[in-house]
């Protein structure tokens, strides 16, 4: 827990900057794939270099038996395109079997590039290094292991 502690520290201190800055916001509305789900909507509020992003999605979008919610604090590293990002995040994932429910909680941490397509279009392609924190499933409850890196591509636009 002191750890959690600790990132959460540094990740004031990394994205403060954002708080205080004069620019208004970009919203950005996208599709994103695989990273915390196979297909999920995608929203980036970004202000300047520093952006909070939200995924919403499904591992399984036809069978509706799946959600995952994604959370992430990124920071874009330079203005120009490409742009590489590093962020930090939670990810939730809850999964319905049945009668049961089975669930999974991580911290994330993203990078990629981002490339400005043309005005107000955008490609993303990263990858996620998933921590997980807490894992229940009906058949299992235990992790061969604590980490898994995902890659995450994204088509964004302006909204």
């Amino acid at each position: 827990m002191k750890g959690i502690a600790a990132l959460a520290l540094v990740a004031v201190v990394v994205f403060s900057p954002a708080v205080h800055a004069a620019s208004p916001g970009l919203l950005k509305l996208g599709i994103s794939l695989g990273g915390t789900q196979l297909v999920g909507l995608f929203l980036e509020y970004r202000v300047e270099q520093v952006s909070l992003a939200v995924s919403l999605g499904s591992a399984v979008p036809w069978a509706f038996r799946d959600v995952s919610l994604a959370v992430q604090l990124r920071r874009y590293l330079a203005p120009s395109s490409p742009t590489a990002y590093v962020g930090v995040g939670f990810w939730t994932f809850l999964v319905r079997e049945g009668d049961s429910w089975g669930w999974l909680t991580a911290m994330d941490f993203p990078v990629g590039l981002e490339w400005e397509l043309d005005a107000g279009r955008d490609l993303e392609l990263g990858a996620i290094f998933h921590y997980f924190l807490s894992v229940r499933w009906e058949e299992n409850a235990s992790l061969n292991s604590r980490t898994l890196v995902l890659p995450s591509l994204a088509y964004k636009w302006e909204w």
